[in-house]
């Protein structure tokens, strides 16, 4: 049996209204979405059937009956799709409770700096928990917080059949505050063990000249005057207070960065021993932007404070200190990197592996008091 020449058209090329009444609150930490009324209706208007013009049977003999049949069916199927529709949207919102309570509670985010975090075995984790939703000027968010632990990493492998639950994961918008990123910082060091690292001069040529002798001897005439084994000095950079970023007044986001410390050490009788730290103020105003997968970012230097200290288990022969040189050469140093960061590949946007999803980001945007961000598919 063949039918030729039918076509159905639906809203004739209009939007065909739609209008959801629901609920959405918090209860025991779950996510509720309660449908009170669903409107949908197409009129006749709105859904016009053709044909079909020609049905034909066995050895292609003309096919009336058929032909009337499948006319009739078409024409009154619009009450079913009225009705189907509002089905398929009950069914729909039972759904969307448990895929969002699965995707908020049941998973995790591992919270860690491959730099500064070494061993396996217990790993920082960050769950959300829901709060609250909250409405505003026409729009919906919901309000989580946000609970840090020490887990197992074997134990929040994804099971095979819980990927397919991942799908529900196409596009969406996260707004987070400041203050949770201060938070997140804090649980990328548990225990309060602030990262100390070596930068060795084969990282960028502006190292190699700062750990130079005859370099930091313009702020340390010291040098000038002692022995030592080797003209090469070693840097060691640490964290004694935790970073944080703020928004100012102006909707301006800022690092901060308090009390980094830049601790020299110097070769002398075949030991590497303390020699000078600089320890740093910083504050820098952050112009972010995400644009084709390269995250664009710019240094705005706000406030840099530089002291110096000896310590004490060195007595230098010459104790002077040129602070304002020093501090003066580490603002041109933050402006270099700021123009060097353009177009670095140091930038380019990390994608995440969620269950069989990866993921990456897009539109970077300030709002409200909140650091809005796109998360979106990459496969």
């Amino acid at each position: 049996m063949s039918c030729f020449n039918t076509s159905v058209e639906m809203a004739s090329g209009s939007l065909s209204p739609i209008e959801i009444d629901v609920d959405a609150k918090i209860k025991d930490q779950n996510v509720h979405l309660d449908l009170n009324d669903f409107y949908f209706h197409l009129n006749k208007n709105q859904f016009i059937s053709f044909g079909p013009r020609n049905c034909q049977g066995l050895f292609g003999v003309r096919d009336y009956i058929t032909q009337f049949v499948i006319k009739e069916v078409l024409s009154s199927a619009r009450p079913f799709i009225n009705v189907g529709t509002k089905l398929a949207v009950k069914g729909l919102f039972k759904f969307l409770d448990k895929k969002l309570n699965s995707l908020i509670k049941e998973k995790s985010f591992p919270l860690s700096l491959p730099k500064f975090t070494e061993g396996s075995g217990a790993k920082m984790h960050a769950f959300m928990i829901p709060e609250k939703f909250v409405f505003n000027h026409g729009t919906m968010g919901l309000l989580v917080s946000v609970r840090l632990a020490e887990v197992e990493e074997k134990g929040l492998e994804l099971e095979k059949e819980e990927s397919g639950d991942l799908e529900f994961l196409k596009y969406f918008s996260i707004g987070i505050r400041p203050k949770l990123v201060n938070i997140l910082i804090k649980g990328l060091f548990p225990n309060e063990k602030l990262p100390k690292m070596e930068l060795k001069e084969e990282m960028h040529e502006v190292i190699g000249a700062i750990v130079d002798r005859s370099e930091l001897a313009n702020f340390l005439p010291d040098l000038e005057k002692i022995d030592l084994d080797q003209d090469k000095l070693r840097l060691f950079v640490s964290l004694k207070k935790y970073p944080s970023v703020e928004l100012d007044s102006s909707g301006q986001l800022n690092l901060n960065i308090p009390h980094v410390g830049l601790n020299f050490m110097a070769k002398r009788n075949g030991k590497w021993s303390d020699y000078f730290t600089f320890n740093i103020d910083l504050k820098v105003g952050l112009d972010v932007a995400i644009n084709d997968n390269q995250l664009g970012l710019s240094l705005d230097l706000k406030k840099l404070n530089l002291e110096g200290e000896w310590p004490k288990s060195y007595g230098p022969m010459d104790d002077t200190f040129f602070r304002e040189d020093a501090e003066e050469s580490f603002k041109s140093l933050i402006y270099m990197i700021s123009s060097e960061l353009e177009d670095s590949s140091m930038l380019a946007l990390p994608s995440f592996e969620f269950g069989d999803r990866e993921i990456t980001f897009k539109n970077f945007e300030i709002k409200n008091g909140f650091i809005f961000v796109d998360i979106i598919p990459l496969n």
